[in-house]
C-alpha cells in the first residue's frame, strides 16, 4: 500500500519546496537493508530512500540515451573497467 501528500518545506537558503510524503509498506528485509545503511552511514532512513530513487533517476535518464547502469572498479593502470551490468533497473 502506498499513501502520498505533499509538505512544504523551507530549504536553508530561505526557499520554499513541496516535498511528496508517503507511506510505503516494505518487506522486512528491504527494510533492515535501509536501517542498517542508515546506521552505517549515519543517516536517516529517508536519507538512504532518496539516495536510493537518485541513482533510479540516473538509470532511467541514461536508458531513454541508449546507456546502461552498470559497476566499474580502478584496474593497476589506473583506468576504469566495466565489472557488472545491472539489469532490471
Amino acid at each position: 500500500m502506498c499513501v502520498a501528500s505533499s509538505l512544504k518545506i523551507k530549504l536553508g537558503s530561505g526557499k520554499e519546496a513541496y516535498m511528496a510524503r508517503m507511506t510505503v509498506d516494505l518487506p522486512e528485509d528491504i527494510n533492515n537493508l535501509i536501517a542498517r545503511i542508515a546506521g552505517e552511514q549515519g543517516i536517516p532512513k529517508t536519507e538512504v530512500v532518496r539516495r536510493a530513487f537518485a541513482i533510479l533517476k540516473v538509470a532511467e535518464e541514461e536508458r531513454s540515451k541508449g546507456q546502461m547502469l552498470g559497476m566499474v572498479r580502478r584496474a593497476d593502470d589506473g583506468k576504469l573497467e566495466a565489472v557488472a551490468r545491472i539489469i532490471g533497473i
